[in-house]
């Protein structure tokens, strides 16, 4: 192997030897992800529509595909060319049984990402790199940027996810501290018990502070994950949090422009990449989390929530209050909002009746009395839901 030393100070030899690794860690302990409804393709074309993308969502590529999930949604939805990329082969040989009953349309291939050359996967509508940048090596994660930059074509999508806000700077933390609690286990098995009790240990040795709440709420949620998802994002060497501002400037480099989270985030209506990406660290500053980070290609960078190009949804339970309120409840966060304008109550009632588009949704607001025209009750209301 060639050991010349990398920029970032690593060398090749040990950058591989790591990659091969983790996947046989991946290998030796199964990683099942379950349906995550921010990742959906449907969703994520959706935001791009937002700011001007428009890709047919035929051409898929997931760097890092793990058991095929979206891409095996993504060729439900009609994709034409999807290809998947990983370093596990037991990851892989589930992702071909899933993706089996779409025949040639789906390319898997077991292989270094270090290995792989944008050139020769070329451009997509629609990138994945869901649970990779934050648990790789330096030089991977350069190279996941330069792979993602480059294979996003004109108009095109990506999503990458990572942790990001003080709670994920806190994880780091913590994750260091349980390695070396499990550091000279002799299974995974065993590794993932050393951990347990060091983060039992851990939350023992909290002192009474301002953070003291926080800290051991971040902890127990540590302790609730799957002993796989432990074992290989807690006890992974590699693992940091991300700051969404500094990704962004990354991706800037090949004209890629952070779109906005999907899931709740801040305002989505500020003028340019840079400054939704500073909008976005803020908002993560008051604790942060998993994010699902959505960048694009789009011939300009303005949001337009008036955009015809995307059906509006969501999933809400209504319930009427004592005092003639509605409260309304998202069934997939549990987040709740409690509606007092009538306008903006006959457009939630609207999109719980199901799927609606945006001239629908100002019909439905027009149908109440109100100051204000539909058109900016509607605008104003689907701006802070989606938020």
């Amino acid at each position: 192997m060639d050991s010349k030393r990398m920029e970032d100070g690593g060398d090749v030899a040990s950058d591989r030897l790591f990659n091969r690794t983790l996947g046989e860690n991946y290998d030796r302990v199964d990683y099942a992800p379950g349906v995550e409804p921010r990742l959906e393709h449907e969703r994520l074309l959706g935001i791009g529509a937002l700011f001007g993308c428009c890709p047919a969502g035929r051409d898929v590529l997931d760097l890092g595909c793990g058991w095929g999930v979206p891409l095996a949604r993504a060729a439900a939805m009609g994709g034409d060319r999807l290809t998947g990329l990983d370093i596990s082969r037991r990851a892989l040989a589930q992702a071909e049984a899933r993706c089996a009953p779409f025949g040639s349309r789906c390319r898997l291939e077991h292989v270094d990402l270090l290995d792989v050359r944008p050139e020769d996967l070329g451009t997509y509508d629609l990138v994945y790199n869901v649970g990779v940048y934050y648990v790789a090596p330096e030089a991977v994660r350069r190279r996941l940027v330069d792979l993602i930059g480059r294979c996003v074509g004109p108009g095109g999508i990506a999503v990458v996810t990572y942790y990001a806000g003080p709670m994920a700077d806190i994880r780091e933390r913590v994750y260091r501290l349980l390695r070396e609690a499990s550091d000279s286990a002799s299974s995974p098995s065993a590794a993932v018990a050393a951990a347990r009790s060091g983060l039992a240990a851990l939350k023992q040795q909290i002192q009474q502070t301002t953070w003291k709440d926080m800290l051991l709420e971040e902890l127990d949620r540590i302790g609730r994950a799957p002993d796989s998802l432990l074992y290989h994002e807690g006890l992974n060497s590699s693992f940091a949090a991300v700051e969404t501002l500094v990704l962004a400037r990354e991706m800037e480099r090949y004209g890629l422009h952070f779109l906005a989270y999907s899931g709740p985030g801040p305002s989505l209506s500020v003028p340019s990449s840079s400054t939704r990406a500073a909008a976005a660290s803020t908002y993560d500053l008051s604790r942060g989390g998993y994010r699902y980070a959505v960048f694009g290609k789009p011939p300009g960078s303005a949001f337009d929530i008036r955009t015809p190009l995307v059906t509006w949804q969501a999933s809400l339970t209504r319930t009427l209050q004592p005092d003639g309120s509605v409260k309304y409840v998202n069934i997939e966060s549990g987040r709740s909002v409690v509606v007092t304008r009538p306008a903006i109550g006959a457009l939630v009632d609207r999109l719980v009746a199901g799927p609606a588009n945006w001239q629908q949704l100002v019909a439905a607001a027009g149908t109440a009395a109100s100051a204000e025209p539909p058109a900016v009750e509607a605008q104003s209301a689907l701006t802070k839901l989606w938020q």
